[in-house]
């Protein structure tokens, strides 16, 4: 049992991937912590302004505000009443050494339990994140709710020219760099050893001075 003390301690050194890889963990602090939908399309939904994203550009700053919201709702629309522990999802954009860094991480049941509620053949995490970045497959079926990975994989390769994506659920990843041909999208799925229990996106925009 982790003391209260100690929950703070690494509440406050934890990183979103170290919290997703973690078979128990804290709150995540306020600054990223999004326990529900509200709250995490407000943050969202003022990324744009940020000066770090305005100096990507017009275009990029909306773009990456419409990602990231299908992002946070994917998280509350496939987990309700299936979160891990801690409910809602870890939304977070700050500037390092010449870019941009976007991530959204969440708790929940994971995209390979998402898509077997409807396509019972889903082999595995790596056969998951093919089907749902290709389309064809959602997991609210029968449910017309948001636009999915689908999108997101064609908005990263059509409007997001440079741009790295990490894209991790259980215990496979998906790493690219915009754009990517879809046929080429498997052959960038791995297995890894450091299980992810829910999904970890992130997303890497390097200003235009460093392209």
């Amino acid at each position: 049992m982790v003391a209260a003390a100690d929950f703070l301690l690494l509440r406050l050194r934890m990183t979103a991937l170290e919290w997703v890889q973690s078979q128990s963990a804290p709150e995540p602090s306020a600054e990223v912590y999004c326990p529900t939908r509200d709250v995490a399309t407000a943050r969202a939904q003022k990324v744009r302004s940020l000066p770090s994203v305005v100096a990507l550009g017009a275009d990029i700053a909306r773009t990456l505000t419409v990602v990231l919201s299908e992002l946070a709702d994917n998280c509350f629309d496939h987990n309700l009443g299936n979160f891990r522990d801690v409910t809602g999802c870890w939304l977070e954009v700050h500037n390092e050494s010449g870019c941009v860094r976007a991530i959204v991480a969440d708790r929940g049941q994971g995209l390979l339990a998402t898509l077997k509620k409807v396509r019972t053949d889903v082999s595995d995490d790596e056969h998951a994140i093919q089907l749902a970045f290709r389309g064809g497959v959602s997991g609210r079926a029968p449910e017309k709710r948001g636009n999915g990975l689908r999108f997101i994989w064609n908005t990263f390769n059509r409007e997001m020219k440079g741009t790295q994506l990490r894209y991790y659920s259980g215990t496979a990843r998906l790493e690219v760099s915009s754009p990517t041909p879809n046929d080429a999208l498997g052959a960038n799925i791995q297995r890894t050893s450091a299980p992810v229990y829910g999904v970890y996106a992130e997303m890497v925009f390097r200003h235009k001075t460093d392209v």
